[in-house]
């Protein structure tokens, strides 16, 4: 992400699959820190054990849905999971939710479809 700077928070997190949680950035054209809602996508050992996690950035931006993306809802309010990334757990915020498993299921379906996977 050109641009975006990451502010670091010191305290380790972890967390679940399809957990949602908040990670905190510095946008540099709003001037000031934003927080994006970012459930977990990697497995649940590669969680526990590395300082980074998978997750899929999600957007309350839902006019258009495309096939390798999913609609999920998270504190009630629908968002679009269309991305996918790493960041380390310093960057994780507060807990915000988790994704069903069918959410849960789509995401994984539209992240298949990204990469070109079976």
């Amino acid at each position: 992400m050109q641009g975006v700077i990451l502010r670091i928070h010191v305290k380790k997190r972890t967390g679940q699959r399809g957990h949602v949680r908040a990670t905190q950035v510095n946008h540099y054209r709003r001037g000031r820190c934003v927080s994006w809602p970012t459930p977990f996508v990697s497995n649940n050992d590669a969680n526990a054990a590395q300082n980074r996690v998978q997750v899929v950035p999600l957007t309350s931006n839902t006019s258009r849905v495309y096939a390798w993306e999913a609609l999920v809802t998270v504190d009630g309010k629908p968002a679009k999971a269309n991305q996918i990334g790493a960041v380390t757990k310093e960057r994780l915020d507060g807990y915000i939710g988790t994704l069903t498993r069918p959410e849960v299921l789509a995401v994984e379906q539209a992240i298949r479809l990204q990469l070109g996977l079976p």
